[in-house]
């Protein structure tokens, strides 16, 4: 995981005593001890004295350490825990439809899992509160937690001009907003699945994706990385797709498929494309092979036979669940003024559909 850290030098002074509230706060510094002088700081974190002083008193102003003067510092006995509250914008896309459910809601769902758990508590935040841009709205909010749904053309102005700290997640590209965000790093798994794919003497490679901001980054990811490794230009056609016209554009390939690697940029449209290739009469490792990206492979109707799939996948829940401890840390230091775009590496998991074996056993495999 990456973490790339843009600090202001107005800001050291915060972001040292973030680093040292999370040390007291996980008890990693037992009550009653003695703690790092001034001096200490100013040398670990290579910072002058008058830094590392002000970093000490953001903690004594807290009550999470004790300062005396020729005497040294300690961690307070009778630390004040401080009351946080964190506003969770989220779950805008409600779906009635069980499979679409199964992929937007774990996002929301585990991030839910995780405030309540967390030292905090929440409120939820609709989109159509933020659309009205109240600045009463988040009163009392100590951070805001949002998906990168909520962020459009309606809400734009009220977030930028928010004076509390917010956490962006589920975007899957870097937003050209100064706060932290959390995002998946596509690069890994793609770089992989195309040093993979040099040997596999492919006629082409087709690249399906939604219109929506997400999708569009998954499949310029895929489509630039295919660029890297040599296929040319003319040997790769990308596919945006509407919701409606996944089959339309399926039937489209099918005289031109053999010996073509498919990437799918969701399972859902993997599901559609699965069905709609074996009812031509396709057989997915042999006349064509499928990379996917999300893992519902166990969850989803595929056809029969239909083989487990390679796919590009990452953790949703620990995503989510850093997302919070990212929007909890924010509200317990809204004063620092820095931010992160903390990255998670995505993984390439090759099964039957791709890449695994030779296509003369597959039948033989199944």
């Amino acid at each position: 995981m990456k973490k790339n850290s843009k600090i202001s030098s107005k800001s050291k002074c915060s972001c040292i005593a973030a680093l040292l509230r999370q040390k007291i706060l996980n008890r990693s510094m037992v009550p009653g001890t003695p703690f790092p002088s001034a001096g200490e700081i100013a040398q670990k974190y290579n910072v002058c004295m008058m830094t590392a002083n002000k970093a000490l008193n953001i903690l004594a102003q807290e009550s999470l350490i004790v300062r005396h003067r020729g005497v040294g510092n300690f961690v307070s006995r009778n630390m004040k825990k401080k009351s946080i509250s964190i506003g969770f914008a989220d779950n805008l896309d409600i779906s009635t439809d069980f499979y679409h459910s199964l992929l937007v809601d774990i996002f929301y769902e585990n991030a839910v899992s995780a405030l309540q758990t967390a030292p905090c508590t929440y409120r939820l935040i609709s989109y159509e509160e933020l659309k009205t841009g109240d600045p009463g709205l988040l009163k009392g909010l100590d951070s805001l937690l949002i998906s990168a749904s909520y962020i459009d053309d309606s809400t734009e102005k009220f977030l930028r001009n928010l004076k509390i700290p917010m956490v962006i997640y589920r975007s899957e590209y870097e937003l050209d907003w100064r706060c932290t965000q959390v995002i998946p790093d596509h690069s890994n798994a793609i770089n992989e699945l195309f040093a993979l794919c040099k040997s596999e003497n492919f006629d082409g490679i087709i690249i399906f994706h939604h219109s929506h901001p997400n999708g569009r980054s998954r499949g310029s990811a895929f489509e630039s990385t295919a660029v890297k490794y040599g296929f040319p230009n003319s040997q790769i056609k990308v596919i945006t797709v509407e919701k409606m016209d996944v089959q339309f554009h399926a039937e489209q390939l099918l005289n031109s498929l053999k010996n073509k690697l498919v990437i799918s940029c969701s399972d859902l449209l993997t599901l559609k494309l699965a069905h709609c290739f074996t009812k031509a009469g396709f057989t997915c490792g042999k006349d064509y092979q499928l990379v996917s990206y999300d893992n519902l492979n166990d969850l989803l109707p595929f056809p029969p036979g239909f083989p487990e799939i390679t796919t590009i996948d990452y953790s949703r829940a620990k995503l989510a669940q850093r997302a919070v401890k990212e929007a909890v840390e924010a509200a317990l230091d809204p004063s620092a003024d820095f931010y992160q775009i903390i990255k998670f590496p995505t993984r390439l998991m090759r099964r039957m559909s791709a890449l695994s074996i030779k296509k003369d056993n597959y039948e033989k495999q199944i």
